[in-house]
């Protein structure tokens, strides 16, 4: 199923999501969430559309809209670990620390998959090392660091497979390294 996307010609879904992409990457942001409005415009229902606006809300440091979508997403599909993971970062973000260790908690409790098993544990451990309990941030992030060693390697490992963190959740991250990473 392919829909006309404007001055990109067809689409399919995953297409959409793709460019939307591309455009953040290319810190075309403005340019991104008018596509995607013009896609949810047609979709209401398009999960994904939502939970890419919720990560370009995040790029941009506005944690409260990113909850905003990334509740949006959740209100669609209950069971999208990744939207639960991404909004715990972004609670992070908001200094929502409790509400962020719920959202990672429920990431873990529903996902299926070695990525957001890794995205989840270690924002988990950053929740923890927020709130002065070393026990559950040494846990987790170990935890995260046997399911992908790149941690181990530092945050320019993470960024060659994609990951991005905002300057304090990367200097947390080097906080673990630092206190847990051995």
């Amino acid at each position: 199923a392919f829909r006309e996307a404007g001055k990109y010609g067809q689409l399919s879904r995953g297409g959409i999501v793709t460019l939307a992409q591309a455009l953040v990457g290319a810190k075309k942001f403005d340019e991104a969430h008018a596509f995607l409005d013009a896609e949810l415009e047609a979709d209401k229902n398009f999960a994904d559309a939502y939970f890419t606006k919720g990560i370009i809300y995040s790029v941009q440091g506005q944690c409260k809209k990113a909850i905003e979508y990334y509740g949006l997403t959740l209100f669609i599909d209950a069971n999208n670990a990744s939207a639960y993971t991404n909004m715990g970062y972004a609670r992070l973000d908001c200094a929502e620390t409790s509400e962020a260790i719920k959202a990672f908690q429920t990431a873990l409790g529903i996902s299926k998959n070695k990525i957001d098993h890794f995205d989840s544990n270690l924002g988990l451990a950053i929740a923890h090392l927020r709130n002065g309990n070393d026990p559950g941030a040494a846990e987790t992030f170990k935890k995260a660091l046997s399911l992908n060693p790149n941690l181990g390697k530092g945050l320019d490992a993470l960024a060659r497979e994609g990951y991005v963190y905002t300057p304090a959740q990367a200097e947390d991250i080097r906080k673990l390294l630092g206190k847990f990473g051995k």
